[in-house]
């Protein structure tokens, strides 16, 4: 018998007695990619969630280099050395490589929960959960199943999904113990195109991280910002599902109502050097490029910011959006994905379409001309942010751990 000290459940497991005094051994599979997307970041945040509450946490990742994980307790990471050749020429090659890697990690240190976060991942499920009983939970980061073709061609060497791939897909989510999708818009494509309804559980957010920002005014003092400049604030990787190539496009139209308008991009990834040309052609001056920066200067932007714009073309929920909801940045944001779920049209933000720089610019000239509009939206984000507490949806995780173990 466990007691969850968080949720104030009371669980009923057997759990291993070679376990030295952790409630359970979990195992957090995960890309560990660079740079980070919104998947590693709450991937690191449930890390340090249980080993804090006294769970042995084990990571498994397909890349050779980690960042620094983990909470009060070092947890163990354990890689598997990717195999280019094999993933490149053939992908189910690299899928069964991976799977039985896992598969052999699982049963090695003895994991009582398995927590999938990488989509080449999933179908270990059929192999664990049916031959060795360890119970699957998978969480949906990211969902091929909608991809847009260009992107897609990225991915699957010019084959947007092909049907054998689907189905390893389909057949590992069905034999999960456990489905988590981040919100219902993709928890209803799951249940569409594979037959398994997830449980929806929204990404999490560290309140405590945004509630000591600094004033607008003394954030700007700090960064060498005009009080008087539109600051509009982009964070994330810089990837073309992120549709940053649109938001600069937009910004062309912003800076000819709006001449004190600056656009902040933050981040690094695949982009950065078209994005970057690109501006440098269109003549635009009043666009800074940061690169990645540390979590200190990050808060700075977002307090000094008037406008936080998310202009992906494919978001399955958006971690950086969540931080600008907890910062109270008003937010345009495309209406794709589960962007729909964080930002309510005309409440905290704005949605327009994706691919579309004349709504984009327009939503974000509303924002600049209105400081009450501004305001409103600031005040509803911060409440609306409350919703999405580390501290609600991290016990959530447990009690589906906790469920996969009794029904396995």
């Amino acid at each position: 018998m466990q007691g969850d000290r968080l949720t104030g459940i009371v669980h009923t497991v057997n759990v291993d007695q070679d376990n030295e005094g952790f409630l359970l051994r979990i195992g957090l599979c995960s890309l560990f990619n660079y740079p980070w997307g919104g998947g590693e970041t709450y991937v690191k945040q449930l890390s340090s969630f249980l080993t804090d509450s006294g769970y042995e946490v084990f990571h498994f990742s397909a890349f050779d280099k980690h960042p620094e994980i983990g909470g009060g307790a070092s947890p163990s990471v354990f890689h598997v050395a990717r195999k280019p050749l094999i993933e490149d020429l053939f992908y189910d090659f690299g899928i069964l490589y991976y799977g039985l890697r896992l598969h052999r990690f699982a049963l090695q240190k003895k994991i009582d929960v398995l927590h999938l976060h990488y989509i080449d991942f999933v179908p270990t499920s059929i192999l664990l959960r049916n031959l060795d009983r360890v119970p699957v939970v998978v969480t949906l980061h990211w969902c091929p199943l909608d991809y847009p073709p260009e992107l897609a061609r990225e991915l699957w060497h010019s084959k947007v999904f092909p049907t054998h791939q689907h189905l390893m897909f389909t057949l590992g989510i069905r034999n999960a113990t456990k489905v988590i999708s981040p919100s219902n818009y993709y928890a209803d494509l799951v249940e569409r195109k594979c037959g398994v309804r997830p449980i929806v559980i929204p990404n999490p957010i560290r309140l405590e991280d945004y509630e000591c920002l600094p004033s607008r005014e003394e954030a700007r003092e700090n960064l060498g910002l005009d009080a008087e400049d539109g600051i509009i604030l982009y964070t994330g990787r810089l990837h073309p599902q992120k549709g940053l190539i649109y938001l600069i496009e937009a910004f062309q139209n912003i800076v000819q109502e709006c001449p004190s308008a600056k656009l902040i991009i933050v981040g690094t990834g695949p982009s950065k050097d078209k994005l970057v040309d690109f501006a440098r052609k269109a003549r635009l001056k009043n666009i800074s490029f940061t690169g990645y920066v540390e979590k200190h200067h990050l808060n700075q932007l977002l307090a000094a910011a008037d406008v936080y714009v998310s202009p992906s073309v494919y978001e399955t929920f958006g971690m950086a959006v969540l931080e600008a909801l907890a910062s109270g940045l008003p937010i345009v944001a495309t209406n794709v994905g589960g962007l729909s779920e964080i930002v309510e049209n005309g409440e905290n933000g704005f949605l327009v379409p994706s691919r579309n720089p004349d709504a984009l610019s327009d939503a974000v000239l509303k924002m600049l001309f209105s400081e009450t509009m501004r305001s409103k939206f600031s005040r509803n984000n911060r409440i609306k942010a409350k919703k999405y507490s580390d501290d609600v949806i991290f016990p959530k995780i447990l009690d589906i751990y906790y469920e996969s173990m009794s029904s396995r």
